[in-house]
């Protein structure tokens, strides 16, 4: 007897797609969110001595402006709903993998603040990595991944407070 098991390379596609396409809709078109020129002003500031994570971009952003800086948040929302997407695949398979990605990526609302320059995208990412590293303790029952999904809990409060809970 012939088990047919449905394929969802193709429904992943187009959800990661039409996520593509949310996102640069966003980033060219998304109205301005007079947080994205704070947080980008401070981006500078540690760029020059005092740290966080959007310093990395600095030199981007001076050439780019704010375009620059929401493709680089868009860039870490992607990867958070890749990840996550990931985290269900190891839980619940393909058809999983797929829902979690399209009720994330193809989310207009989710969309636009993981790609304005504000900090939704770095906590969801940051989640993300929490989860991911739960769903392999599971499989592994090694202490490492354990750190890590604490450390990325830790990493995820400081970036918005309201995560804080999730410790």
């Amino acid at each position: 007897m012939l088990i047919h098991r449905p394929r969802y390379t193709g429904a992943f596609a187009a959800a990661v797609a039409v996520a593509v396409m949310l996102g640069a809709a966003n980033l060219l078109l998304g109205d301005l969110n007079q947080d994205e020129g704070w947080y980008l002003y401070a981006a500078g500031e540690v760029a020059e001595g005092r740290f966080p994570v959007y310093s990395l971009i600095t030199p981007w952003v001076e050439a780019q402006g704010l375009a620059a800086g929401r493709g680089f948040t868009w860039l870490l929302g992607l990867v958070a709903a890749l990840l996550a997407a990931s985290s269900a695949r190891r839980l619940g398979g393909r058809a999983a993998q797929v829902m979690a990605f399209a009720l994330i990526g193809v989310n207009v609302y989710h969309s636009y603040f993981t790609t304005v320059v504000k900090t939704y995208a770095l906590c969801a990412l940051f989640l993300a990595v929490a989860v991911y590293a739960l769903v392999r303790w599971v499989d592994r029952r090694a202490a490492p991944w354990l750190v890590l999904a604490g450390a990325a809990l830790a990493l995820a409060a400081g970036t918005r407070i309201s995560s804080g809970a999730l410790l």
